[in-house]
């Protein structure tokens, strides 16, 4: 633990470089390179969430028995009767599909040298999934020059997507499969924003089948292009199609039915309530049903539309269901690309840094085990949510930080919007110290929890 936080401290060590060093101008800096891939280098090998992974490698395991024994249109009543977790196979065979890929050599390696410990296999994952992360910058930078972004304004976007702490948290931190829908999204929506909406939303139909998050702001954008119905219908069906393929061959069977009454994710949408004719209503499907309204009667299409459409929606989804830590992934990357529409970026950069600390906060209370198991040799003890609890008698400390995060975003959203509609364009005129303000209550949670395990 004194190893880790000597890691993260060397983290802030960087970043204090890169304020002194090159205080003089905001311009990426080799040294920002430096910072990018070292954080990274820290979430692949010292902060991780393995116990999702350890049920998806055994229903990727389960994937490919079912495949030699001819059981693949049979797979979740299959793994239904011989998973070691029964319940927990509520996934699209994409991603076990996926993961049983990305596994392989790990596999191998079992095969030629005997079995090694699976920690070694998750480790190997983290470093494809770091991998694939770098692959989205790629992807993300290909998206701004389509939206013809500046030289200068298209690098530092690049930095700022590497240490968005909330898209960082969910992917390469967090281990979980959400980077690999994110990956595709991306791809569709360049083909999107090239006019080439056919294309895009059949290769849509591949993140959204894989799980439904894309789906949310897809709805949206195709209402934002089109307004003939036949059009709208069309392609809505291409985003659908395989999901609707895989709901023909699996949908009716026992194994998903009991796993999807088991995991019944819907629901969530529904927790955020209030009471209205005498019952109550969910405040994210309100506001989601606004946005598509405003998205169908708007006459106007743009980069700004797009990215303050993608932000509202996946921001209220954030503030406003029973969300998990992934769940905020797509947040994440709209919120790094609302940039682009901010006049003073540091401004944005500077509540974000509320909502990013609040998320993180939020996550480490609410599933005390997430905290307790990121940390590579912590314990599993709820150490970080008890050490809190004893520095106060406040009842409250969850409320407090969600309070928080929820008023950052709908704080982020409304200026966005502000912004969008005066046509500004970001200034790039503040100092390099913002770039990384978001990052900062990352690094320093990390840094005391790491102390709290060592002195507990």
């Amino acid at each position: 633990m004194i190893l880790i936080s000597f890691l993260h401290i060397l983290a802030f060590a960087l970043i204090a470089a890169r304020m002194l060093i090159y205080k003089g101008s905001l311009k990426r800096e080799r040294l920002d390179n430096v910072i990018t891939f070292y954080t990274l280098f820290l979430f692949t090998f010292t902060f991780t969430y393995f116990e999702d992974t350890i049920m998806i490698y055994e229903n990727a395991r389960l994937f490919k028995s079912a495949l030699k024994r001819g059981e693949i249109f049979n797979y979740y009543d299959f793994a239904l009767h011989n998973s070691a977790y029964p319940l927990n196979a509520n996934y699209n065979l994409i991603l076990y599909f996926i993961f049983a890929v990305c596994m392989l050599p790990y596999d191998i390696c079992c095969k030629l040298f005997g079995e090694i410990p699976l920690f070694y296999g998750h480790i190997w994952y983290n470093i494809l999934v770091s991998a694939i992360f770098v692959f989205t910058g790629f992807q993300f930078r290909r998206l701004l020059k389509v939206w013809k972004t500046d030289d200068k304004t298209l690098e530092l976007m690049t930095v700022l997507y590497y240490m968005n702490p909330v898209l960082l948290f969910c992917t390469a931190g967090f281990s979980q499969l959400d980077i690999f829908y994110i990956t595709l999204f991306l791809e569709g929506l360049i083909l999107f924003e090239k006019g080439k909406s056919d294309k895009a939303c059949l290769l849509w139909s591949l993140p959204v089948a894989m799980k439904g998050f894309p789906l949310l702001v897809i709805i949206p954008l195709i209402l934002l292009r089109e307004k003939r119905l036949a059009h709208i219908l069309k392609h809505t069906a291409e985003t659908l199609s395989l999901t609707a393929v895989f709901h023909l061959i699996y949908g009716s069977s026992e194994g998903w039915i009991r796993n999807q009454e088991h995991n019944p994710h819907y629901e969530k949408l529904f927790s955020g309530k209030f009471s209205a004719q005498g019952g109550s209503v969910s405040v994210f499907i309100i506001l989601y049903l606004l946005i598509l309204f405003i998205c169908w009667v708007s006459k106007k299409e743009s980069f700004r539309t797009t990215i303050l459409c993608g932000l509202s929606v996946y921001v209220f989804f954030f503030c406003f269901t029973g969300w998990l830590p992934q769940y905020a992934a797509m947040a994440g990357l709209f919120m790094v690309l609302s940039l682009l529409l901010i006049e003073k970026p540091h401004y944005f950069l500077g509540v974000e840094t509320f909502f990013s600390l609040a998320y993180i906060f939020s996550v480490w209370f609410k599933y005390p085990d997430v905290n307790n198991t990121m940390l590579l040799g912590s314990k599993n003890d709820p150490i970080f949510k008890d050490f809190i609890l004893g520095l106060t008698d406040f009842k409250y400390p969850l409320e407090l930080a969600m309070s928080v995060s929820t008023a950052a975003g709908i704080f982020l959203v409304i200026y966005t919007a502000l912004s969008a509609k005066k046509n500004e364009n970001c200034k790039w005129d503040f100092p390099a110290g913002y770039l990384y303000l978001p990052m900062m209550p990352v690094y320093a949670m990390i840094i005391l929890s790491a102390i709290i395990n060592y002195i507990s």
